[in-house]
């Protein structure tokens, strides 16, 4: 065989491997946590209309898929030319489904001033089985990399499950604060540089 087509070939394939992996913040064992694009819209939809997934988010209800694409387009993509860091797509590696949304993003809380957030939200389906903690715990090393003085959640106080997570982070409680009438707790962790 000519060797100049085994070289084109090997080359082909170290560019499509590392194409792969150019919008990737972080990855764990069974997780790869990665920037959004539009082709992600689909699986969002599923994530972002489904009430009980909604019930603990800071909006407080479902998404319309215009409302989705413009998140993706007007906010999300946005946050990562503005802040360099933003909300990503959690996807299963061994078979590549979008399993939930998590990131870290600046916001701006009544209260607390701004602030950087990590939040995070999965299918109904891949609830109870670690992905949150491993998420959160990857990205709360990925927020030290980004030499970010300090990292915050806030969680309403009925979400036990999200109260878990971000403790096994390495988040510790703070404040107590009150957002649209609902009692939140808010964590948060200090980097030492």
């Amino acid at each position: 065989m000519d060797m100049r087509i085994i070289l084109l070939g090997t080359l082909l394939c170290i560019s499509y491997s590392a194409a792969m992996h150019i919008d990737e913040v972080a990855r764990t064992e069974r997780l790869q946590i990665r920037r959004f694009s539009a082709d992600d819209i689909p699986a969002l939809a599923t994530l972002f209309t489904d009430p009980e997934v909604m019930k603990f988010s800071t909006l407080k209800r479902t998404l319309s898929l215009k409302e989705i694409e413009d998140l993706i387009h007007t906010q999300i993509l946005k946050e990562y030319a503005e802040n360099g860091f933003g909300r990503y797509a959690v996807i299963k590696k061994d078979d590549g489904t979008l399993i939930g949304y998590a990131g870290i993003s600046k916001q701006t809380i009544l209260g607390l001033g701004t602030v950087v957030d990590l939040g995070y939200a999965f299918h109904k389906s891949y609830w109870r089985k670690g992905y949150a903690t491993e998420t959160a715990k990857a990205l709360v090393t990925h927020a030290q990399t980004l030499n970010l003085p300090e990292l915050v959640a806030v969680v309403s106080q009925e979400n036990t499950a999200s109260q878990n997570v971000v403790l096994k982070s390495g988040l510790t409680p703070w404040t107590n604060l009150q957002l649209n009438g609902i009692a939140h707790l808010v964590y948060k962790i200090t980097f030492t540089r």
